[in-house]
This record gives C-alpha cells, structure tokens and sequence, in this order.
C-alpha cells in the first residue's frame, strides 16, 4: 500500500515526502508503467554527472519489474526483486533524488547493478539479459553501475543494503 502511494506521489510531481517505506511491493502493472514513464521522462536528455550512468534507471526499474515475476528465480529472488523496487520508489532513501536531484539515482542503481550481480551468480547472464529490454547490453551497465557506485560509494554498500531492507551477510562475495 505504501509503495503504492510513493509512486502516485511522484507521478503527480516531484514532491518530497516524509515516509518510511515498507519493502511490501503492492503496485499494479499500470502503476509501475506510470512510474516507468514519469521516470523516462524525467530523466530524457539528462547530461549531469553520471549521466551516463543514471539515464538507464528506467530501464533498470522496468528489468526489475520483470525479475519479480519470472518464475526462474526462487521466491526469495523474488522477494528481494520487491526490494530494490520499493529502494526505487522510496523519497527517504539514503541518496533522495527530492533533495539532491538526479544524482540521487545513483543509489538505486548501484543496488540494482549490486543485487543483478548476485543473481547472475545463481542464475547465470541469460536469465537477467532475457529480461533485459536496455539498448545497450546488459553485462556492460552493470559493470559500470557497479565499479562507479563502489568508487562513488565506498563506505555506503551496506547503508544501502539495510536500507533496502535487504542483509548485507546475502551480497557478500559479489
């Protein structure tokens, strides 16, 4: 229900909200597309820093919609899946995109690129790329998401984790 509101919150514009998430993920398949779209048109033309980098979360957030629901990955997949999404949605994260502006993508998708990691581990790349609809291949946004956000981030790895309700102990070799 409170991952519900955030998206409709910030679909009706950028307002900043003090909520704490929940890391439940009940939105509709419309809702999320509404997300996916104001998110795509928030972020078209953005050439900030990590530009490179942050323009890819709509299509980040739209592989994770699709890694909920593929029956290859176990519930527990699943479920954290649900996490990095509610990560997405949530104005209180440690990085608010409501604060700091687009830079604050940066953290979600170093979680993504994180969590995407660990699931190739499982699953292997054809799983996740199968779900992949990005223009540029997938291996290749990750690797970079991931050694921009643990240069950028270093010391932040396990705040993130946490605070996507997530155990920093499951990502550990990744």
């Amino acid at each position: 229900m409170l991952a519900r509101l955030v998206i409709l919150l910030y679909i009706a514009g950028p307002i900043t909200i003090g909520l704490t998430m929940t890391n439940d993920w009940d939105v509709s398949d419309e809702e999320a597309e509404c997300f996916y779209s104001a998110l795509s048109d928030e972020l078209k033309g953005y050439d900030g820093e990590f530009s490179e980098i942050i323009r890819w979360a709509p299509e980040m957030f739209k592989l994770f919609m699709r890694l909920r629901k593929d029956p290859t990955l176990s519930d527990k997949d699943r479920k954290i899946a649900d996490h990095v999404l509610s990560y997405f949605v949530d104005p209180d994260d440690p990085m608010p995109e409501g604060r700091i502006g687009k830079w604050g993508f940066f953290d979600d998708l170093f979680l993504c690129a994180w969590t995407l990691k660990k699931l190739e581990k499982t699953y292997g790349a054809e799983v996740l790329s199968n779900n992949w609809s990005g223009e540029a291949e997938l291996s290749k946004v990750v690797d970079e998401t991931y050694h921009a956000g643990r240069e950028w981030l270093s010391g932040m790895e396990e705040t993130i984790l946490r605070a996507a309700g997530l155990k920093p102990g499951d990502f550990k070799g990744v």
